[in-house]
Formats: C-alpha cells, sequence, structure tokens
C-alpha cells in the first residue's frame, strides 16, 4: 500500500494564504500572490489554480474559521446586517442596492442551489429536429447581424 505523504504549504503559499484571507489584498487572488512573493505574471495566469489546490483550499478555509470565530462572524450575525442593510436601501429609496441585499441573502440561503436543481429535473430533452430547428435559427440570426 502507497503511502500518503501530507504536504505541507511552503512559504510563499502560506503568505498567500494569510494575504488572501485578511489585509488590503483580501480576496483578490493576483494582489495577494504578488504581495506574497510571486511575480505578476505567473500571479495573473496561475492565480485561480492555486486556490484549486487541495492544500491551499483548506488552509484558506481553516484562517477563514479562525477569522470569523475571532470577529465573532455567525449566521445569526450575518442574517441580521443582511436585513440592516436591507432596511435602509429601502429606507433611502435605494432599490439597486435593496435588490442586491436580497440576492446576496438568497444565495447565502441557497435559494438559487434549489431553484437550479428543481429546474434542471423538468427540462425536457430536444429531439434531434428541435436542435437542427434552433441551430437553424441562430444561423438565420447570425446572418441577418452581419449583413
Amino acid at each position: 500500500m502507497p503511502k500518503t505523504r501530507k504536504r505541507q504549504l511552503n512559504g510563499r503559499q502560506q503568505l498567500f494564504v494569510g494575504y488572501y484571507c485578511e489585509g488590503p489584498t483580501k480576496g483578490n487572488i493576483t494582489q495577494s500572490m504578488v504581495k506574497a512573493g510571486y511575480t505578476y505574471k505567473y500571479a495573473d495566469k496561475q492565480g485561480t489554480s492555486q486556490l484549486g489546490k487541495i492544500g491551499i483550499s483548506k488552509a484558506i478555509t481553516a484562517r477563514k474559521a479562525v477569522i470569523a470565530d475571532k470577529e465573532e462572524i455567525t449566521i445569526e450575525v450575518l442574517d441580521r446586517n443582511f436585513a440592516d442593510v436591507y432596511q435602509e436601501c429601502r429606507a433611502h429609496n435605494d432599490r439597486v442596492n435593496a435588490l442586491r441585499c436580497m440576492e446576496n441573502q438568497s444565495k447565502h440561503v441557497g435559494y438559487y442551489e434549489q431553484d437550479n436543481r428543481q429546474r434542471g429535473s423538468e427540462l425536457p430533452k430536444l429531439t434531434a429536429e428541435e436542435e437542427a430547428i434552433i441551430r437553424s435559427n441562430a444561423i438565420k440570426l447570425t446572418n441577418r447581424r452581419i449583413a
């Protein structure tokens, strides 16, 4: 049976996790990588793949949990904040940001995931004839725009 070895994060990866989770580069992959010592060119092209590495993603999750505990951020606090911001936006007749607040709250509670799963099971499969008609119409529309 082959031995599995836990790989430790190297120094730059540890710095990246720290910068990505806190400070002025929080949430910005490229800037966090540059601040951690990677070149801009590498960070710009390979930044997203860094988040896909299991060790880094686990470290980010653990770091965010520590930060949330330290700041005492809980689901209840987030829910209250969403409600407060929403009410403030409504009071100032700021419909755009009120809608954004509602959308973010909906994402937070998983509304869209549930909605997408429900819709996905109800969609019928297209027949070959229906697909051909759709393709034909798409080509006609494209040709009209070009002409």
